[in-house]
């Protein structure tokens, strides 16, 4: 598909984005295998921008650091042979929990519930439904613009 080669850039960002080439396939509106040889050919390394948008992205940030502090909380073995090196593990990743929700703010995370829930709507919602889904959006997002301004 020469014709379809101007796509390469938005199935690279989808793909940076997670998407799995199958969804990256149909956002962009070709064979998976396109973006496979898309994929392979590009000199821009496809896992790179992924790694890259990964560690950019509050959400995954935060996920990691929450995994870390619960495979921590969950070493028993570890809080009763050395408790004073397990509480202060704890401590310090709480603390860096604590101070990346202050840095990214409520507002990447509800902006992250929202867009999750506008794409299950799109597939489950019938046409009445997800156009008081619009009216109610626009209504909350003037009001977070307004509480986080």
């Amino acid at each position: 598909m020469a014709d379809s080669r101007h796509l390469i850039p938005q199935a690279r960002a989808l793909y940076a984005q997670g998407l799995p080439i199958d969804d990256v396939a149909a956002a962009c509106g070709v064979s998976a295998s396109t973006i496979y040889r898309w994929k392979t050919d590009d000199v821009r390394d496809w896992e790179a921008a992924r790694e890259d948008y990964r560690a950019h992205d509050p959400r995954a940030v935060m996920h990691s650091v929450e995994a870390v502090l619960a495979d921590i909380a969950g070493r028993h073995d570890w809080a009763r042979e050395q408790p004073n090196a397990y509480a202060d593990a704890v401590h310090k990743l709480s603390t860096v929990r604590d101070r990346l929700r202050a840095e990214f703010g409520d507002l990447t995370t509800v902006m992250g519930v929202l867009s999750d829930f506008a794409a299950w709507a799109a597939d489950e919602a019938t046409d009445e439904q997800r156009a008081a889904l619009l009216r109610l959006s626009e209504g909350y997002l003037d009001h977070l613009k307004r509480s986080y301004s």
